[in-house]
């Protein structure tokens, strides 16, 4: 039998992409209150010595 009240699966956000132009997005696990962090290395970013993280935060 199926349960009409179940609630769906969270989507899973983690893990990392790479876009076309080199620029990297890296996603952690969505933690228990629903909270996912996010960070994106520009291309340009990463050809520097010095890499600056420009973090985004999100919830589901």
């Amino acid at each position: 039998s199926t349960n009409a009240e179940s609630h769906p699966l969270p989507c899973v956000l983690s893990g990392c992409w790479i876009n076309d132009l080199g620029s990297k997005m890296t996603t952690k696990a969505v933690n228990g209150k629903g909270n996912v962090t996010t960070f994106y290395y520009m291309a340009m970013m990463l050809t520097r010595n010095e890499i600056q993280l420009s973090p985004l935060q999100g919830s589901q």
